[in-house]
């Protein structure tokens, strides 16, 4: 095994070791069976950079798979014959007591969660880098980055993330994988893309999923900076210096963050004994009482955390509107034009779990309502759920063909899905309504330049870079 990580393709006189030369060398060392594993970071370089590091690693490796084990980095690896990822054979080396211990301190700590990091399959390799040229030692494309555009950002980023291979391919390729297993698997491949989702959006809601979906959550409730070792240690601290406060409160908002409410309360509460005037103290108090439900008493910690830190006061008023809002919901459930401001207030706090709840049940009502469906879209679309938002997003266009932000999500879901013939007939139609609809047209022109690309692969490709 050949393993690569150099310093990221910006950096000065780097750029020959993501090179097809250098590939080749590394392929000529390979014994068979042998695999070489190279970082490709997302994090400091533009998403043409990332579709030719693609293009040129598997121009030259006849197999290839790629990883995303962590948010914005990538791992991919290739080699001269076919990948064999045998169940029973992975899952009796990860019992040994060195790997166990190495892959346990990277929070892998069973066979599905491993597979559950693979993201792209040879094909989808491929199909990323279409249309880009070779980086060579001739040729340093990646080295004169300023032509490039800028670092990716969250759109960029969500090409990645959304593009991934479909669980049912992942699994075929799979050997000796048990009902049981495969049953395993498919929970931690789900709990991974909520993952994945939910550290590009920031969304806590996302990363509770994930954590909820299976018994080795400690990589989600890391992001929720909520693991189990990290709430040992507040624990510790606050035992170990009990006349200070503030380990306590940060113990109580780890408890908030984490979704184990009534631990949340019960910290906070201790802290408010102490000091009945801190002001984040009765912010979180009134946030976590909300969430079982204690509206009433939420709303009194709430009033109290606007009177005490006036910097919190537009959250504070934000809150107590909704507790408003809802208890008039209680009282009228039946009432859609409630029901649907309940979905939208939850929207705004981009609580877009909790907004479908409400949303969907209108559509249950009538499911040709386009106020719902906007909402349901919108939630859809904040959560990165692609399949949903396609769903719902075609029903709602037979509704209103016309809606130009419809148009530019449903084009938007297809390219970044890398279904361009399936996006630009949706872009074109934003563009001939608004020619300066934000990211519309740089959308357009990537999906011409690939379909282009598909097009014309006998010949000459359309609007596509110089090859090598």
């Amino acid at each position: 095994m050949i393993t690569s990580e150099p310093p990221p393709p910006r950096t000065a006189a780097t750029v020959n070791l993501y090179t097809r030369e250098y590939y080749e060398l590394a392929k000529s060392r390979l014994k068979p069976g042998g695999i070489v594993a190279q970082w490709i970071p997302l994090h400091s370089q533009g998403e043409r950079e990332v579709d030719m590091h693609f293009r040129t690693f598997s121009e030259v490796f006849p197999h290839t798979l790629a990883w995303l084990s962590v948010a914005n980095e990538i791992l991919i690896i290739g080699s001269n014959d076919p990948f064999v990822l045998d169940f029973a054979k992975l899952k009796e080396r990860m019992e040994e007591p060195v790997v166990k211990r190495l892959l346990d301190d990277i929070e892998i700590p069973s066979p599905v969660s491993f597979l559950s990091n693979l993201w792209f399959l040879d094909d989808r390799v491929r199909e990323l880098g279409r249309g880009e040229p070779v980086i060579s030692d001739n040729h340093p494309y990646i080295e004169f980055y300023l032509d490039l555009g800028g670092v990716i950002d969250l759109s960029d980023q969500e090409k990645y993330v959304f593009s991934r291979s479909s669980f049912e391919d992942i699994a075929k390729a799979v050997s000796n994988l048990s009902y049981e297993d495969r049953k395993e698997f498919e929970k931690h491949y789900e709990a991974m893309g909520l993952y994945q989702r939910g550290v590009m959006y920031g969304n806590r809601e996302q990363l509770l999923k994930a954590a909820d979906l299976v018994e080795d959550d400690d990589l989600f409730r890391y992001h929720l900076q909520a693991g189990r070792g990290q709430i040992g240690r507040l624990q510790e601290i606050a035992s170990r210096e009990p006349r200070s406060v503030e380990p306590l409160f940060i113990l109580g908002q780890v408890y908030y963050q984490s979704g184990q409410y009534e631990n949340s309360v019960a910290i906070l509460q201790q802290v408010l004994e102490r000091e009945p005037d801190h002001g984040s103290a009765n912010l979180y108090m009134g946030y976590a009482l909300m969430e079982l439900g204690r509206r009433e008493e939420a709303k009194a910690f709430l009033k109290r955390a606007g009177e005490k830190s006036p910097s919190n006061m537009r959250a504070v008023v934000q809150e107590i509107a909704f507790i408003d809002l809802l208890n008039e919901y209680e009282k009228n459930p039946g009432d859609k034009g409630l029901t649907l401001s309940v979905a939208q207030f939850y929207n705004l706090k981009k609580e877009y779990d909790k907004a479908l709840e409400y949303s969907l049940k209108i559509l249950e009502r009538n499911p040709l309502s386009v106020p719902a469906l906007q909402s349901v879209v919108f939630s859809y679309r904040n959560l990165g759920d692609v399949k949903e938002v396609l769903i719902y997003g075609q029903r709602f266009e037979s509704l209103d063909p016309d809606e130009i932000h419809l148009q530019f999500v449903l084009g938007e879901m297809y390219a970044k899905t890398l279904r361009c013939e399936q996006a630009i007939p949706h872009l074109k139609h934003v563009l001939e309504k608004d020619d300066t609809y934000p990211n519309a047209q740089a959308l357009l022109e990537k999906c011409q330049k690939r379909v282009g690309e598909t097009v014309a692969s006998q010949g000459t490709p359309i609007n596509s870079p110089p090859r090598t």
